[in-house]
């Protein structure tokens, strides 16, 4: 006897078989359009972007990321302290990050 045949008994956490999520249809079918990306992914897509800048009496075409780096460690060296706190505490965690993975691989071989 299959599970169609048998009584059905309808109660807390057992809605009506009329009622319950099809097989192979979303329960969210309007969801997030496909197109749509999140913040991350704008600000990601935003940063990659080039903008040209001059750098003593030439121009070059950088990402925007890459700008911000150059100014946050341009900050630094000229003695500002809140930029160079930021920037050493960056480094600090850069630098775990990629001794970590090489400590792993190491372990790994």
């Amino acid at each position: 006897m299959s599970d169609d045949t048998k009584e059905y008994e309808v109660g807390y956490g057992k809605p009506p078989k009329a009622t319950q999520f099809k097989k192979g249809r979303s329960g969210n079918p309007k969801g997030r359009p496909k197109g749509a990306k999140g913040v991350n992914a704008s600000l990601k897509r935003e940063l990659e972007t080039k903008i040209t800048v001059r750098e003593g009496s030439h121009e070059i075409r950088i990402s925007k990321a890459e700008a911000i780096a150059k100014r946050f460690t341009a900050g630094a060296l000229k003695g500002d302290t809140k930029l160079l706190m930021a920037l050493l505490k960056l480094d600090t965690d850069l630098f775990n990050a990629s001794e970590l993975d090489a400590q792993e691989s190491v372990r790994t071989v």
